[in-house]
């Protein structure tokens, strides 16, 4: 009886050995496993995280281009807006003061050739238009 005890003692402690190896492996593989899914997520994080900066990248560039091209546009509103209301202001001075003949004078005639009197060539400017209109006068503060 003892014998048989001690036999089933002994595959008992077997058993539970095999079983106990196994429990390991198992957790073994479970951890193995666990690792490679977190690397994984890892992976696909870290890429997404680098098309999210790229993304933010081509906005930003196409952000940058879209201010330029508005700039430009706007500047060039801007100038056609600025040549409109001097060539009115020039028409309004040359209408209300029936254009100087000093300033008559300072054009460049049709030929281009520049005008005698002054020996000179040269474009009338809207401050000549202003100077003119002032004559005599007190000049407006610049």
């Amino acid at each position: 009886m003892r014998a048989v005890r001690e036999k089933d003692l002994q595959e008992f402690a077997k058993k539970q050995a095999e079983m106990e190896a196994t429990l390991r492996d198992h957790r073994e593989e479970q951890r193995v496993e666990q690792e490679h899914i977190r690397l994984e997520q890892e992976e696909r994080m870290k890429r997404k995280q680098e098309r999210m900066q790229q993304e933010q990248e081509r906005m930003r560039k196409e952000q940058e281009r879209l201010r330029a091209e508005i700039s430009k546009e706007l500047e060039k509103k801007m100038s056609s807006v600025m040549e409109k209301k001097m060539s009115d202001m020039s028409k309004r001075l040359f209408s209300q003061f029936g254009g100087s003949k000093d300033l008559a004078r300072s054009t460049v005639p049709e030929d281009g050739k520049g005008d005698s009197a002054y020996g000179e060539s040269r474009r009338t400017t809207s401050q000549d238009v202003a100077q003119s209109c002032y004559e005599g006068k007190e000049q407006p503060p610049v």
